[in-house]
């Protein structure tokens, strides 16, 4: 089975854990990594023994790269996935998508138009005890479900940059319930503020 390459834009936390595991997937084969700092990009590639840039459009343009997965800050995530697909380069970008929901469905429109295979990074899609609620509460093992209520509680992130709590953790929870309802929300109600950042670090969310 021929592999297919990939660069990672972004070698931060979760940058690094994306190289890591395409450098383990039989399927893949890991090129490249970015990051902005020289360092961390060389630091990164030295442990995989990969090339690096800190520009992304040496990747974007480099031929043995067939797809990128894209660990920047939200705000960036629209131009580079762009970028990428306009490069004819496939694209996973991480949660969430982009900064704005126009902005997400550019880059839906932009995939089709060039045949490319475009995804988000959706982590919790994946957990095992996530995926074995929702198919129990599907199959009726639970009978008929009709209230969910989910609790995300931690120390004050110390990460924030660009987005807050609600699109960096509660997205997961949204989507979760919207998989479990299949239903779209008639009614939102929510609260929320920051203690210690400048986006909001606390939030009380009701989907009905």
């Amino acid at each position: 089975m021929e592999k297919i390459g990939v660069a990672v834009i972004g070698s931060g936390s979760w940058g690094r854990n994306h190289a890591r595991v395409y450098n383990q997937l039989p399927s893949a084969s890991l090129k490249a990594v970015v990051d902005t700092q020289e360092d961390v990009a060389k630091n990164v590639a030295r442990q995989y023994g990969v090339k690096w840039y800190t520009d992304p459009k040496m990747a974007f343009e480099n031929l043995d790269i067939d797809a990128v997965s894209i660990c920047t800050p939200t705000i960036t995530h629209y131009e580079l996935a762009k970028q990428a697909i306009e490069h004819g380069k496939h694209v996973l970008v991480e949660k969430p998508m982009t900064n704005t929901v126009k902005e997400a469905k550019d880059l839906i429109q932009l995939s089709k138009k060039h045949d490319i295979k475009l995804t988000v990074g959706f982590v919790e899609r994946f957990n095992s005890a996530i995926k074995e609620a929702l198919k129990r509460a599907s199959d009726g093992e639970i009978g008929d479900v009709i209230l969910a209520h989910t609790r995300r509680l931690s120390c004050r992130p110390i990460r924030i940059g660009d987005v807050g709590v609600i699109k960096d953790l509660a997205i997961h929870d949204i989507d979760i319930i919207n998989q479990l309802f299949h239903d779209d929300a008639i009614v939102v109600f929510a609260s929320a503020g920051s203690i210690a950042h400048s986006f909001e670090d606390f939030a009380n969310i009701q989907i009905g």
